[in-house]
């Protein structure tokens, strides 16, 4: 394509920090007669600088350039005439005019700054579509880190609609007109997405922590936290908040073991896809860098009425719909039958990871069988089948399901037809952690913290028995409201820092009003560990 095709851009931006981004900053032009916009890059995205000394030119034109902002959160596009751009060349800088700048960028430091003179209303629906129709992709290489672009079946093709923008994890689009010619049919990014469930190669990360939730219960009733963008108070507002406390901490990659929803609903799966949303912005990240299991909650009871000779079966597709429909959503592809992924990681001090997302919620639950975990061989057999490739390698290995593999609470009270928090396998588990040497198993789902070093007996290649240690930590809920939290704990969430010789993990406490939170445990691993 030649230099002279490119038209314009399309701007990628959310309501995260603010309630609503578009008034604060037409309140800006109204008293200022114009204000500054920050591009807040992913990672994987750079300034290309040819075709943004174009973009300048244009903006610095008597009429402006015209550039379109993209609402992933409510679906809609708005018109915004831009007069400058500013940028240094690659290097991150601070805003050109703070005066006209919103407070809520603070001394933040972005790779460019767009000055806007108008901003329209929103364009919704069709209306929005039509709009966007008027445009067709184009190509960019030098806009990514690596030098190649992953959206090469998007380019030469009609910006079909607002839901094929928010399916693509990038902030800018740069765009031509249409013309005759052009492919014009929609696609999913699901179809072309490059992320497996099973990792088969070591993604470096950017630096050693990894951010740990789990029982987020997204409901409108069990969920402590507000569930509006834009509000203070959100769960990802509050993580981000917390975070900054702690110095030198940049989050590289989160797990979440579990329970994300109350009911297993569309519409609670909304408020988790959303969450995963606005962590990825906020934190910088991508799909590729969740590790995540479903927790009991995650998956449908059965509708069927209850039979007294009614044998347990494997959690139907029905019971899993929201679930892999939410999955797919996140990573643009199904997920395995038994809900299992495996993210590989490098650590900056080059220590190769593994993280292996387990679904210990198997069994069709329903009113008379429910909470209690089940893997099952043939989950296990399977994840055993994709370890195989990294058996005789020096990988540190963490295993993350929901329930807890040994019981946690300090006493349940004996009841007839009650639904008690076990693990009905959790033998042949610990074999299979022992047998691939797995270090460290993560769980939620009581609510509640725990630590335990387990020593047992591994026959050696030579018929003689040694011993292998591994660890089981368990993590209380980050976000159930305070009747459902056990033994009224508190809300927490757990950071795993890799330094060259030991794993530590520390858990906090996390409140709706952000005030009086603390760290509560401290566990330090050992990498490399001789009995």
């Amino acid at each position: 394509m030649s230099k002279g095709e490119l038209e314009t851009v399309i701007l990628r931006f959310r309501d995260l920090s603010i309630p609503d981004t578009i008034a604060e900053h037409q309140r800006f032009i109204a008293e200022k007669n114009s204000v500054w916009w920050g591009w807040w890059a992913k990672p994987q995205e750079k300034l290309p600088l040819t075709e943004f000394v174009q973009l300048k030119e244009y903006a610095e034109k008597d009429e402006g350039l015209t550039i379109i902002l993209f609402d992933s959160g409510n679906y809609c596009i708005y018109k915004a005439i831009c007069k400058k751009i500013h940028m240094e060349y690659g290097n991150i800088c601070p805003s050109p005019d703070p005066e006209r700048t919103p407070s809520y960028y603070g001394e933040n430091k972005y790779m460019a700054w767009f000055e806007f003179s108008e901003i329209s209303k929103a364009i919704l629906g069709e209306d929005a579509n039509r709009f966007l129709n008027k445009y067709t992709y184009y190509q960019v290489d030098d806009f990514f880190v690596s030098g190649k672009s992953s959206y090469t079946q998007f380019y030469g093709k009609k910006v079909f609609s607002v839901e094929e923008l928010a399916e693509q994890q990038r902030t800018i689009w740069f765009v031509r007109k249409f013309k005759s010619g052009d492919k014009t049919h929609e696609i999913h990014s699901y179809n072309i997405n490059n992320y497996k469930n099973v990792d088969q190669e070591f993604r470096l990360l950017a630096s050693e922590d990894i951010l740990w939730i789990s029982d987020v219960h997204f409901s409108k009733d069990h969920h402590a936290f507000g569930p509006e963008p834009g509000n203070s108070n959100t769960l990802c507002n509050r993580l981000h908040t917390e975070l900054n406390k702690r110095q030198n901490v940049k989050i590289s990659h989160v797990i979440i073991s579990g329970d994300l929803t109350f009911r297993a609903s569309k519409d609670e799966f909304k408020l988790a896809n959303d969450f995963i949303e606005d962590m990825s912005s906020v934190f910088g990240i991508n799909s590729s860098c969740y590790s995540i299991c479903p927790g009991n909650h995650d998956l449908k009871l059965s509708k069927n009425p209850y039979k007294p000779d009614q044998k347990v079966t494997i959690a139907t597709d029905e019971a899993k719909k929201c679930y892999t429909d939410f999955y797919r959503k996140i990573y643009g592809i199904d997920p395995t039958e038994k809900l299992y992924s495996i993210r590989r990681v490098l650590t900056p001090s080059m220590l190769p990871v593994e993280i292996i997302s387990v679904n210990s919620c198997l069994l069709q639950q329903g009113e008379h069988f429910m909470g209690m975990g089940f893997v099952g061989n043939d989950q296990l057999n399977e994840i055993e089948n994709e370890l195989s490739s990294t058996k005789n390698k020096n990988v540190m290995r963490i295993m993350v399901m929901h329930h807890n593999m040994l019981p946690v609470m300090f006493s349940e009270k004996p009841e007839v037809d009650c639904m008690y928090s076990i693990m009905l396998d959790s033998e042949a588990i610990s074999e299979f952690i022992i047998r691939n040497n797995i270090k460290v198993v993560l769980h939620g789902h009581t609510h509640k913290q725990y630590y335990s070093e387990i020593i047992r007996l591994k026959k050696q290649k030579d018929d003689k028995c040694g011993k292998y240690k591994y660890y089981i930590v368990g993590t209380g809920s980050v976000a159930a409201i305070e009747r459902d939290l056990s033994d009224g704990r508190k809300n927490m969430y757990s950071m795993l820092h890799f330094s060259e010789t030991e794993l530590i993990i520390k858990q906090y406490s996390i409140t709706v009003s952000g005030e009086g939170t603390e760290e509560l445990n401290k566990y330090i691993i050992p990498i490399n560990e001789e009995l």
